[in-house]
């Protein structure tokens, strides 16, 4: 899913700069910029899933070959994983970009972990 995504974002960089005749080096730093900013914020926060779901990971064939049910990788490490690569997403945004930038990629790494993980995910 996270491929998709950067795919996506990285088509939504190429079309913004093409449809204002703007395609120039600068288009190849914003595409690193969001393709790494994307992928240690989506990584966090795939990250800080497999911590959350540690307990139903085990019981399903799709899921029990993750590094925490496995024993590859702790639950506490995994946790502090997410948070860490969380921070660095958002951060660099914040330095790279800018604050609006950090506040979508924040907003989506909340969005992902309590509303999908925690709460979608168990109730539907």
């Amino acid at each position: 899913m996270v491929v998709l995504l950067q795919i996506t974002a990285l088509c939504a960089v190429l079309v913004h700069d093409k449809m204002f005749d703007q395609i120039s080096m600068e288009t190849a730093e914003t595409m690193l910029i969001v393709f790494i900013g994307g992928y240690l914020s989506a990584g966090g926060a795939n990250a800080i899933n497999m911590w959350y779901d540690r307990d139903i990971d085990p019981m399903m064939t799709r899921t029990e070959s993750r590094p925490i049910p496995t024993g590859e990788i702790s639950a506490e490490s995994a946790l502090a994983m997410g948070v860490v690569l969380s921070i660095a997403g958002v951060s660099w945004f914040w330095v790279f970009s800018n604050e609006v930038a950090a506040f979508w990629s924040a907003f989506s790494i909340l969005f992902y972990v309590f509303v999908y993980s925690i709460w979608l995910k168990r109730s539907t």
